[in-house]
Protein backbone atom coordinates (compact mmCIF):
# COMPACT_ATOMS: atom_id res chain seq x y z
CA UNK A 1 0.00 0.00 0.00
CA UNK A 2 2.77 2.40 0.72
CA UNK A 3 4.59 1.80 -2.19
CA UNK A 4 1.62 2.06 -4.14
CA UNK A 5 1.19 5.27 -2.79
CA UNK A 6 4.77 6.92 -3.34
CA UNK A 7 4.16 6.06 -7.02
CA UNK A 8 0.75 8.28 -7.12
CA UNK A 9 2.46 11.05 -5.78
CA UNK A 10 5.53 11.24 -7.98
CA UNK A 11 6.37 14.01 -10.39
CA UNK A 12 6.75 12.65 -13.81
CA UNK A 13 9.95 13.31 -15.52
CA UNK A 14 10.35 16.53 -17.79
CA UNK A 15 11.08 14.07 -20.52
CA UNK A 16 8.05 12.24 -20.56
CA UNK A 17 5.30 15.10 -19.96
CA UNK A 18 5.15 15.20 -23.69
CA UNK A 19 5.01 11.94 -25.01
CA UNK A 20 2.42 10.92 -27.05
CA UNK A 21 1.23 8.03 -24.77
CA UNK A 22 1.42 9.88 -21.62
CA UNK A 23 -0.91 12.40 -23.46
CA UNK A 24 -3.53 10.01 -24.84
CA UNK A 25 -3.78 7.81 -21.35
CA UNK A 26 -4.20 11.58 -19.12
CA UNK A 27 -6.98 12.45 -21.94
CA UNK A 28 -8.46 9.65 -21.94
CA UNK A 29 -8.79 9.95 -17.70
CA UNK A 30 -9.56 13.54 -18.09
CA UNK A 31 -12.79 12.64 -20.14
CA UNK A 32 -13.94 9.68 -17.86
CA UNK A 33 -13.46 12.10 -15.01
CA UNK A 34 -15.40 14.53 -16.30
CA UNK A 35 -18.03 12.24 -18.39
CA UNK A 36 -19.39 10.44 -14.85
CA UNK A 37 -20.17 13.63 -13.48
CA UNK A 38 -21.88 14.37 -16.52
CA UNK A 39 -23.72 11.20 -17.04
CA UNK A 40 -24.78 12.26 -13.25
CA UNK A 41 -25.96 15.20 -14.80
CA UNK A 42 -28.20 13.84 -17.95
CA UNK A 43 -29.96 11.58 -14.82
CA UNK A 44 -30.30 14.49 -12.49
CA UNK A 45 -31.11 17.60 -14.56
CA UNK A 46 -34.84 16.16 -15.39
CA UNK A 47 -35.24 15.36 -11.89
CA UNK A 48 -34.03 19.15 -10.84
CA UNK A 49 -35.95 21.04 -13.57
CA UNK A 50 -39.40 19.20 -12.55
CA UNK A 51 -38.52 20.02 -8.96
CA UNK A 52 -37.56 23.85 -9.04
CA UNK A 53 -39.73 24.42 -12.32
CA UNK A 54 -38.67 26.75 -15.10
CA UNK A 55 -37.88 29.99 -13.53
CA UNK A 56 -35.94 28.73 -10.67
CA UNK A 57 -34.18 26.39 -12.59
CA UNK A 58 -33.46 29.19 -15.26
CA UNK A 59 -31.70 31.06 -11.59
CA UNK A 60 -29.60 28.00 -10.83
CA UNK A 61 -28.50 27.78 -14.05
CA UNK A 62 -28.10 31.75 -13.80
CA UNK A 63 -25.26 30.76 -10.90
CA UNK A 64 -23.28 28.12 -12.78
CA UNK A 65 -22.99 30.61 -14.92
CA UNK A 66 -21.50 33.19 -12.40
CA UNK A 67 -19.56 30.50 -10.90
CA UNK A 68 -18.01 30.13 -14.61
CA UNK A 69 -17.57 33.93 -14.87
CA UNK A 70 -15.71 34.02 -11.72
CA UNK A 71 -12.98 33.64 -13.76
CA UNK A 72 -13.03 37.38 -14.64
CA UNK A 73 -11.12 37.52 -11.18
CA UNK A 74 -8.38 34.91 -12.09
CA UNK A 75 -6.58 38.12 -14.36
CA UNK A 76 -5.34 34.84 -16.37
CA UNK A 77 -2.56 33.63 -13.32
CA UNK A 78 -4.02 30.41 -13.12
CA UNK A 79 -3.58 29.32 -17.12
CA UNK A 80 0.00 31.70 -16.55
CA UNK A 81 0.93 29.44 -13.63
CA UNK A 82 0.18 25.93 -15.89
CA UNK A 83 2.36 27.52 -18.18
CA UNK A 84 5.71 28.07 -16.13
CA UNK A 85 5.48 25.46 -14.34
CA UNK A 86 5.42 22.88 -17.19
CA UNK A 87 8.07 24.94 -18.84
CA UNK A 88 10.49 24.02 -15.57
CA UNK A 89 9.22 20.03 -15.27
CA UNK A 90 10.17 20.39 -19.06
CA UNK A 91 13.43 21.51 -19.19
CA UNK A 92 14.07 19.05 -15.38
CA UNK A 93 13.89 22.49 -13.41
CA UNK A 94 11.36 21.39 -10.76
CA UNK A 95 13.08 23.48 -8.04
CA UNK A 96 11.28 26.56 -9.56
CA UNK A 97 7.89 24.97 -9.38
CA UNK A 98 7.21 26.18 -5.32
CA UNK A 99 7.75 29.81 -6.62
CA UNK A 100 5.25 29.48 -9.21
CA UNK A 101 2.59 28.20 -6.71
CA UNK A 102 2.82 30.65 -3.84
CA UNK A 103 3.01 33.70 -6.58
CA UNK A 104 0.06 32.46 -7.62
CA UNK A 105 -1.67 31.76 -4.77
CA UNK A 106 -1.02 34.52 -2.87
CA UNK A 107 -1.87 36.91 -5.54
CA UNK A 108 -5.13 35.08 -6.21
CA UNK A 109 -6.36 35.04 -3.45
CA UNK A 110 -6.02 38.55 -2.76
CA UNK A 111 -8.14 38.96 -6.19
CA UNK A 112 -10.52 36.84 -5.09
CA UNK A 113 -11.17 38.73 -1.48
CA UNK A 114 -11.88 42.18 -3.81
CA UNK A 115 -13.92 39.94 -6.40
CA UNK A 116 -16.38 38.61 -3.82
CA UNK A 117 -16.46 42.35 -2.39
CA UNK A 118 -17.40 43.72 -5.70
CA UNK A 119 -20.16 40.84 -6.63
CA UNK A 120 -21.57 41.84 -3.29
CA UNK A 121 -21.83 45.47 -3.89
CA UNK A 122 -23.36 44.89 -7.34
CA UNK A 123 -25.73 41.91 -6.32
CA UNK A 124 -29.12 44.63 -6.34
CA UNK A 125 -27.92 45.55 -9.96
CA UNK A 126 -27.75 42.68 -11.02
CA UNK A 127 -30.70 41.01 -9.80
CA UNK A 128 -33.31 43.98 -10.10
CA UNK A 129 -32.22 45.96 -13.21
CA UNK A 130 -30.01 43.54 -15.33
CA UNK A 131 -31.51 40.53 -15.19
CA UNK A 132 -35.10 41.79 -14.32
CA UNK A 133 -35.61 38.68 -11.83
CA UNK A 134 -39.87 38.44 -10.78
CA UNK A 135 -40.62 40.71 -7.15
CA UNK A 136 -40.93 37.21 -5.73
CA UNK A 137 -37.80 35.95 -6.37
CA UNK A 138 -35.75 38.76 -6.11
CA UNK A 139 -35.01 37.89 -2.30
CA UNK A 140 -33.64 34.49 -3.16
CA UNK A 141 -31.76 35.88 -5.83
CA UNK A 142 -29.99 38.14 -3.95
CA UNK A 143 -29.20 35.90 -1.27
CA UNK A 144 -27.46 33.64 -3.88
CA UNK A 145 -25.37 36.28 -5.06
CA UNK A 146 -24.36 36.70 -1.63
CA UNK A 147 -23.40 32.89 -1.56
CA UNK A 148 -21.31 32.81 -4.85
CA UNK A 149 -19.20 36.10 -4.07
CA UNK A 150 -18.03 34.45 -0.89
CA UNK A 151 -16.83 31.61 -2.50
CA UNK A 152 -14.93 33.09 -5.19
CA UNK A 153 -11.12 32.99 -3.20
CA UNK A 154 -12.05 29.15 -3.21
CA UNK A 155 -12.74 29.05 -6.80
CA UNK A 156 -9.62 30.84 -7.25
CA UNK A 157 -6.98 29.53 -5.90
CA UNK A 158 -8.36 26.17 -6.48
CA UNK A 159 -8.10 26.64 -10.14
CA UNK A 160 -4.35 27.54 -9.86
CA UNK A 161 -3.76 24.35 -7.80
CA UNK A 162 -5.28 22.31 -10.35
CA UNK A 163 -2.97 24.15 -12.74
CA UNK A 164 -0.04 22.93 -11.01
CA UNK A 165 -1.21 19.45 -10.68
CA UNK A 166 -2.11 19.22 -14.33
CA UNK A 167 0.97 20.64 -15.49
CA UNK A 168 3.52 17.77 -14.07
CA UNK A 169 0.46 15.84 -16.07
CA UNK A 170 -0.92 14.35 -12.86
CA UNK A 171 -4.36 13.78 -14.36
CA UNK A 172 -5.11 11.07 -11.94
CA UNK A 173 -4.53 12.91 -9.34
CA UNK A 174 -6.98 15.44 -10.77
CA UNK A 175 -9.90 13.91 -11.65
CA UNK A 176 -10.23 11.93 -8.66
CA UNK A 177 -10.46 15.25 -6.40
CA UNK A 178 -12.38 16.82 -9.66
CA UNK A 179 -14.81 14.05 -10.14
CA UNK A 180 -16.97 14.19 -6.92
CA UNK A 181 -16.93 18.15 -7.11
CA UNK A 182 -18.27 18.29 -10.19
CA UNK A 183 -20.82 15.90 -9.07
CA UNK A 184 -21.76 18.50 -6.74
CA UNK A 185 -23.18 20.44 -9.11
CA UNK A 186 -25.93 18.04 -9.18
CA UNK A 187 -25.90 16.51 -6.15
CA UNK A 188 -26.48 19.33 -4.44
CA UNK A 189 -29.87 20.36 -6.20
CA UNK A 190 -31.02 17.22 -5.15
CA UNK A 191 -30.20 17.03 -2.14
CA UNK A 192 -31.65 20.64 -1.52
CA UNK A 193 -35.02 19.55 -3.00
CA UNK A 194 -35.36 16.47 -0.46
CA UNK A 195 -34.31 19.05 2.66
CA UNK A 196 -36.64 21.30 1.12
CA UNK A 197 -33.69 24.00 0.60
CA UNK A 198 -34.26 27.21 -1.61
CA UNK A 199 -31.54 27.96 -4.59
CA UNK A 200 -29.23 29.63 -2.15
CA UNK A 201 -28.95 26.97 0.51
CA UNK A 202 -28.37 24.13 -2.86
CA UNK A 203 -25.53 26.73 -3.37
CA UNK A 204 -23.90 26.71 -0.03
CA UNK A 205 -24.15 22.56 -0.70
CA UNK A 206 -22.17 23.42 -3.43
CA UNK A 207 -19.78 26.12 -1.94
CA UNK A 208 -19.05 23.41 0.56
CA UNK A 209 -17.92 20.47 -1.94
CA UNK A 210 -15.40 23.39 -3.24
CA UNK A 211 -14.02 23.85 0.19
CA UNK A 212 -12.83 20.36 0.30
CA UNK A 213 -11.98 20.08 -2.80
CA UNK A 214 -9.32 22.82 -2.68
CA UNK A 215 -7.82 21.22 0.51
CA UNK A 216 -7.45 17.72 -1.22
CA UNK A 217 -5.67 19.76 -4.23
CA UNK A 218 -3.83 21.55 -1.83
CA UNK A 219 -2.45 18.51 0.08
CA UNK A 220 -1.71 16.72 -2.92
CA UNK A 221 0.64 20.18 -4.72
CA UNK A 222 2.51 19.55 -0.99
CA UNK A 223 3.08 16.31 -1.42
CA UNK A 224 4.67 16.89 -4.95
CA UNK A 225 6.98 19.47 -3.77
CA UNK A 226 7.64 19.34 -0.11
CA UNK A 227 9.38 22.97 -0.42
CA UNK A 228 5.62 24.36 -0.14
CA UNK A 229 5.44 23.40 3.21
CA UNK A 230 8.53 24.64 4.72
CA UNK A 231 8.44 28.18 3.67
CA UNK A 232 6.49 30.69 1.30
CA UNK A 233 8.55 31.21 -1.39
CA UNK A 234 7.74 34.69 -3.49
CA UNK A 235 10.19 35.59 -6.07
CA UNK A 236 9.39 38.96 -7.94
CA UNK A 237 10.90 37.42 -11.12
CA UNK A 238 8.36 35.16 -11.10
CA UNK A 239 5.10 37.27 -10.11
CA UNK A 240 6.22 39.95 -13.22
CA UNK A 241 6.51 36.39 -15.77
CA UNK A 242 3.14 35.42 -14.65
CA UNK A 243 1.25 39.39 -14.86
CA UNK A 244 2.93 39.65 -18.11
CA UNK A 245 1.75 36.63 -19.52
CA UNK A 246 -1.47 36.75 -17.46
CA UNK A 247 -2.24 40.27 -18.59
CA UNK A 248 -3.56 39.44 -21.84
CA UNK A 249 -5.07 36.11 -20.28
CA UNK A 250 -7.28 37.94 -18.48
CA UNK A 251 -8.45 39.87 -21.33
CA UNK A 252 -9.77 36.61 -22.44
CA UNK A 253 -10.20 35.08 -19.03
CA UNK A 254 -13.07 38.66 -19.00
CA UNK A 255 -14.25 38.55 -22.79
CA UNK A 256 -14.62 34.69 -23.11
CA UNK A 257 -17.26 34.40 -20.77
CA UNK A 258 -19.37 37.14 -22.10
CA UNK A 259 -19.27 35.46 -25.60
CA UNK A 260 -20.42 32.20 -24.10
CA UNK A 261 -23.21 33.23 -21.91
CA UNK A 262 -24.10 36.54 -23.09
CA UNK A 263 -27.34 34.71 -25.07
CA UNK A 264 -28.61 33.62 -21.90
CA UNK A 265 -28.66 36.81 -20.32
CA UNK A 266 -30.23 38.26 -23.02
CA UNK A 267 -33.05 35.86 -23.36
CA UNK A 268 -33.60 36.96 -19.81
CA UNK A 269 -33.79 40.56 -20.51
CA UNK A 270 -35.27 40.50 -23.74
CA UNK A 271 -37.87 37.61 -23.31
CA UNK A 272 -38.22 36.21 -19.88
CA UNK A 273 -36.46 34.16 -17.22
CA UNK A 274 -38.88 31.16 -17.92
CA UNK A 275 -37.62 31.66 -21.85
CA UNK A 276 -33.80 31.11 -20.24
CA UNK A 277 -35.15 27.83 -18.51
CA UNK A 278 -35.65 26.42 -21.64
CA UNK A 279 -32.81 27.57 -23.64
CA UNK A 280 -30.45 26.18 -20.63
CA UNK A 281 -32.11 23.19 -20.91
CA UNK A 282 -30.43 22.44 -24.68
CA UNK A 283 -27.53 24.25 -23.66
CA UNK A 284 -26.36 22.76 -20.95
CA UNK A 285 -27.23 19.55 -22.31
CA UNK A 286 -25.44 20.04 -25.62
CA UNK A 287 -22.35 21.68 -24.29
CA UNK A 288 -21.78 18.84 -22.02
CA UNK A 289 -19.95 17.55 -25.32
CA UNK A 290 -17.05 20.46 -24.49
CA UNK A 291 -15.61 17.80 -22.32
CA UNK A 292 -14.24 16.05 -25.27
CA UNK A 293 -12.23 18.76 -26.68
CA UNK A 294 -11.59 20.19 -22.70
CA UNK A 295 -10.12 16.58 -21.93
CA UNK A 296 -7.47 17.04 -25.19
CA UNK A 297 -6.93 20.79 -24.11
CA UNK A 298 -6.39 19.84 -20.64
CA UNK A 299 -3.53 18.09 -21.23
CA UNK A 300 -2.41 19.36 -24.34
CA UNK A 301 -1.70 22.96 -23.32
CA UNK A 302 1.09 22.01 -20.23
CA UNK A 303 2.50 19.68 -23.27
CA UNK A 304 2.88 22.42 -26.06
CA UNK A 305 3.80 24.55 -22.98
CA UNK A 306 7.13 22.11 -22.80
CA UNK A 307 7.88 21.40 -26.53
CA UNK A 308 7.31 25.62 -27.12
CA UNK A 309 10.30 26.20 -24.34
CA UNK A 310 12.59 23.48 -25.80
CA UNK A 311 11.38 25.43 -29.69
CA UNK A 312 9.81 21.63 -30.94
CA UNK A 313 7.97 23.72 -33.83
CA UNK A 314 7.13 19.99 -36.07
CA UNK A 315 5.77 18.01 -32.89
CA UNK A 316 3.67 20.93 -31.89
CA UNK A 317 2.17 20.79 -35.35
CA UNK A 318 1.91 17.14 -35.22
CA UNK A 319 0.58 16.69 -31.90
CA UNK A 320 -2.20 19.76 -33.23
CA UNK A 321 -2.98 17.93 -36.27
CA UNK A 322 -4.08 14.67 -34.40
CA UNK A 323 -6.33 16.47 -32.22
CA UNK A 324 -8.27 18.81 -34.75
CA UNK A 325 -8.85 14.95 -36.23
CA UNK A 326 -9.54 12.74 -33.22
CA UNK A 327 -12.07 15.58 -32.05
CA UNK A 328 -13.77 15.53 -35.79
CA UNK A 329 -13.85 12.37 -35.01
CA UNK A 330 -15.18 11.69 -31.84
CA UNK A 331 -17.49 14.94 -32.00
CA UNK A 332 -19.16 14.29 -35.26
CA UNK A 333 -21.09 11.30 -35.31
CA UNK A 334 -22.68 12.31 -31.72
CA UNK A 335 -23.39 15.77 -33.10
CA UNK A 336 -25.45 14.03 -36.38
CA UNK A 337 -26.88 12.33 -33.90
CA UNK A 338 -28.20 14.93 -31.55
CA UNK A 339 -29.23 17.55 -34.27
CA UNK A 340 -31.62 14.11 -35.92
CA UNK A 341 -32.62 12.86 -32.72
CA UNK A 342 -32.94 16.03 -30.48
CA UNK A 343 -36.86 16.19 -29.89
CA UNK A 344 -36.44 12.45 -28.80
CA UNK A 345 -33.63 13.16 -26.27
CA UNK A 346 -35.45 16.16 -24.95
CA UNK A 347 -38.56 14.41 -24.87
CA UNK A 348 -37.09 11.51 -22.98
CA UNK A 349 -34.88 13.56 -20.43
CA UNK A 350 -37.17 16.58 -19.83
CA UNK A 351 -40.85 16.46 -21.47
CA UNK A 352 -43.05 17.10 -23.80
CA UNK A 353 -43.56 21.25 -23.12
CA UNK A 354 -39.25 21.24 -23.29
CA UNK A 355 -39.16 19.28 -26.34
CA UNK A 356 -41.47 21.35 -27.90
CA UNK A 357 -39.99 24.48 -27.25
CA UNK A 358 -36.08 23.93 -27.20
CA UNK A 359 -35.55 21.25 -30.34
CA UNK A 360 -34.34 23.56 -32.58
CA UNK A 361 -32.12 25.72 -30.45
CA UNK A 362 -30.69 22.28 -28.97
CA UNK A 363 -29.86 21.71 -33.04
CA UNK A 364 -28.44 24.62 -33.81
CA UNK A 365 -26.44 24.80 -30.56
CA UNK A 366 -24.92 21.00 -31.48
CA UNK A 367 -23.71 22.56 -35.13
CA UNK A 368 -21.91 25.40 -33.14
CA UNK A 369 -20.37 23.11 -30.29
CA UNK A 370 -18.99 21.04 -33.44
CA UNK A 371 -17.56 24.02 -34.85
CA UNK A 372 -16.14 25.23 -31.44
CA UNK A 373 -14.42 22.19 -30.92
CA UNK A 374 -12.52 22.03 -33.48
CA UNK A 375 -10.20 25.51 -32.13
CA UNK A 376 -10.17 24.66 -29.05
CA UNK A 377 -6.84 23.35 -29.35
CA UNK A 378 -5.38 25.88 -31.72
CA UNK A 379 -6.36 28.37 -29.29
CA UNK A 380 -4.24 26.57 -26.57
CA UNK A 381 -1.40 26.30 -28.86
CA UNK A 382 -1.11 30.21 -29.53
CA UNK A 383 -1.32 31.03 -25.58
CA UNK A 384 1.48 27.87 -25.19
CA UNK A 385 3.60 30.06 -27.56
CA UNK A 386 3.55 32.85 -25.65
CA UNK A 387 0.74 35.16 -27.37
CA UNK A 388 -2.11 35.01 -25.33
CA UNK A 389 -2.90 38.63 -26.91
CA UNK A 390 -3.66 37.29 -30.33
CA UNK A 391 -6.74 35.11 -28.70
CA UNK A 392 -7.47 38.00 -26.68
CA UNK A 393 -7.61 40.67 -29.74
CA UNK A 394 -9.65 37.92 -31.43
CA UNK A 395 -12.41 37.67 -28.80
CA UNK A 396 -12.80 41.56 -28.44
CA UNK A 397 -12.96 41.81 -31.94
CA UNK A 398 -15.89 39.32 -31.82
CA UNK A 399 -17.82 40.84 -28.44
CA UNK A 400 -19.57 43.90 -30.71
CA UNK A 401 -20.69 41.71 -33.46
CA UNK A 402 -22.19 39.12 -31.14
CA UNK A 403 -23.65 41.83 -28.71
CA UNK A 404 -25.58 42.80 -32.05
CA UNK A 405 -26.26 39.65 -33.59
CA UNK A 406 -27.77 38.63 -30.46
CA UNK A 407 -29.63 41.44 -29.88
CA UNK A 408 -31.38 41.20 -33.27
CA UNK A 409 -31.39 37.24 -33.15
CA UNK A 410 -32.84 37.01 -29.93
CA UNK A 411 -35.72 39.56 -30.26
CA UNK A 412 -36.83 37.87 -33.86
CA UNK A 413 -36.44 34.54 -33.23
CA UNK A 414 -36.57 33.96 -29.79
CA UNK A 415 -34.37 31.68 -28.19
CA UNK A 416 -33.94 29.67 -31.54
CA UNK A 417 -32.44 32.96 -32.67
CA UNK A 418 -30.20 32.90 -29.75
CA UNK A 419 -28.58 29.52 -30.65
CA UNK A 420 -28.14 30.76 -34.24
CA UNK A 421 -26.19 33.72 -33.28
CA UNK A 422 -23.79 31.50 -31.00
CA UNK A 423 -23.22 29.60 -33.66
CA UNK A 424 -22.60 32.04 -36.00
CA UNK A 425 -20.34 34.09 -33.92
CA UNK A 426 -18.29 30.52 -32.77
CA UNK A 427 -17.60 30.08 -37.05
CA UNK A 428 -16.04 33.35 -37.29
CA UNK A 429 -13.88 32.39 -33.84
CA UNK A 430 -12.73 28.88 -35.54
CA UNK A 431 -11.89 31.09 -39.05
CA UNK A 432 -9.59 33.38 -37.29
CA UNK A 433 -8.37 31.25 -34.80
CA UNK A 434 -7.10 28.83 -37.35
CA UNK A 435 -5.68 31.55 -39.52
CA UNK A 436 -3.98 33.07 -36.40
CA UNK A 437 -2.27 29.50 -35.70
CA UNK A 438 -1.19 29.35 -38.69
CA UNK A 439 0.84 32.08 -38.88
CA UNK A 440 2.20 31.84 -35.25
CA UNK A 441 3.13 27.99 -35.92
CA UNK A 442 4.80 28.72 -38.67
CA UNK A 443 2.98 26.01 -41.65
CA UNK A 444 0.01 26.65 -43.29
CA UNK A 445 -3.37 25.63 -42.06
CA UNK A 446 -4.42 23.23 -44.26
CA UNK A 447 -1.82 20.62 -43.65
CA UNK A 448 -4.66 20.40 -40.66
CA UNK A 449 -6.72 18.88 -43.19
CA UNK A 450 -4.86 16.40 -44.92
CA UNK A 451 -6.66 13.49 -46.47
CA UNK A 452 -7.27 11.42 -43.86
CA UNK A 453 -9.45 14.68 -42.84
CA UNK A 454 -10.63 14.80 -45.95
CA UNK A 455 -12.38 11.09 -45.16
CA UNK A 456 -13.36 12.03 -42.27
CA UNK A 457 -15.89 14.44 -43.47
CA UNK A 458 -16.76 12.34 -46.01
CA UNK A 459 -17.54 9.68 -43.63
CA UNK A 460 -19.48 12.24 -41.61
CA UNK A 461 -21.50 13.43 -44.34
CA UNK A 462 -22.69 9.58 -45.23
CA UNK A 463 -23.31 9.05 -41.31
CA UNK A 464 -25.21 11.94 -41.10
CA UNK A 465 -27.48 10.62 -44.44
CA UNK A 466 -27.84 7.48 -42.73
CA UNK A 467 -29.06 9.16 -39.41
CA UNK A 468 -31.53 11.37 -40.96
CA UNK A 469 -33.03 7.97 -42.51
CA UNK A 470 -33.39 6.41 -39.72
CA UNK A 471 -35.08 8.51 -37.87
CA UNK A 472 -37.69 9.29 -40.80
CA UNK A 473 -38.20 5.95 -41.64
CA UNK A 474 -37.71 3.78 -38.68
CA UNK A 475 -40.38 5.33 -35.94
CA UNK A 476 -40.81 2.25 -33.23
CA UNK A 477 -37.91 3.29 -30.84
CA UNK A 478 -36.10 -0.06 -30.99
CA UNK A 479 -35.45 0.12 -34.24
CA UNK A 480 -34.24 3.19 -34.32
CA UNK A 481 -32.16 2.32 -31.71
CA UNK A 482 -30.81 -0.75 -33.97
CA UNK A 483 -30.31 0.71 -36.63
CA UNK A 484 -27.99 3.29 -34.91
CA UNK A 485 -26.23 0.58 -33.19
CA UNK A 486 -25.41 -1.23 -36.25
CA UNK A 487 -24.54 2.56 -37.75
CA UNK A 488 -22.04 2.73 -35.04
CA UNK A 489 -20.38 -0.63 -35.52
CA UNK A 490 -20.29 -0.04 -38.88
CA UNK A 491 -18.23 3.46 -38.97
CA UNK A 492 -15.98 2.58 -36.43
CA UNK A 493 -14.99 -0.44 -38.27
CA UNK A 494 -14.28 1.96 -40.96
CA UNK A 495 -12.32 4.89 -38.80
CA UNK A 496 -9.99 1.49 -37.17
CA UNK A 497 -9.49 -0.06 -40.78
CA UNK A 498 -8.99 3.36 -42.81
CA UNK A 499 -8.71 6.61 -40.93
CA UNK A 500 -6.12 5.54 -38.34
CA UNK A 501 -2.96 5.13 -38.62
CA UNK A 502 -0.59 1.73 -37.17
CA UNK A 503 1.34 3.71 -34.70
CA UNK A 504 -2.17 5.54 -33.42
CA UNK A 505 -3.91 1.57 -33.43
CA UNK A 506 -1.13 0.32 -31.45
CA UNK A 507 -1.64 3.11 -28.81
CA UNK A 508 -5.44 1.96 -28.79
CA UNK A 509 -4.51 -1.08 -28.57
CA UNK A 510 -1.80 -0.36 -25.72
CA UNK A 511 -4.54 1.48 -23.67
CA UNK A 512 -6.50 -0.90 -23.35
CA UNK A 513 -4.29 -3.55 -22.55
CA UNK A 514 -3.07 -1.38 -20.07
CA UNK A 515 -6.33 -0.57 -18.71
CA UNK A 516 -7.27 -4.71 -18.57
CA UNK A 517 -4.29 -5.14 -16.72
CA UNK A 518 -5.10 -2.60 -14.14
CA UNK A 519 -8.73 -4.07 -13.69
CA UNK A 520 -7.35 -7.64 -13.47
CA UNK A 521 -5.07 -6.00 -10.85
CA UNK A 522 -8.42 -5.07 -9.01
Amino acid sequence: MGASKGRALRIIAGDKITQGRLLVRNAVIHFVGQALPLLLGLVTIPFIVRGLGPERFGMLSLAWAVIAYMAIFDLGLGRAATKFASEAVGKGESGAVPSVVWAAVLMQATLGVCGGLLLMATASLLVDDVLKMPPELRGEARASVYVLACSVPTFLIMGSLRGILEAVQRFDLVNLIRGPFLASYFLAPLIGLAFGLDVPGMLVLLILAADATLLAYCGCCIRLFPALRSHVELRWGTTRKLLSFGGWMAVSVVVAPILVHLDRFMVGALISLAAVGYYAVAYELVTRLWIVPSSAVATLFPAFSALGGQREQEQMRLLLQRAVRYLLLVLGPIVALVVVFADEILGLLVGAEFARTSTGAMQILAIGVLINSMVWTPAALIQALGRPDVTAKIYLLEVPIHVILVAVMVATFGIVGAALAWTIRVALDAVALMWAVGRLGGFQVRCLFGERVRHTVILLIAFSACAWSIGMFLRPTLAQLGGVGLMLIGSGWVVWRYLIDGNERRHVESLVEAAGAALRRE
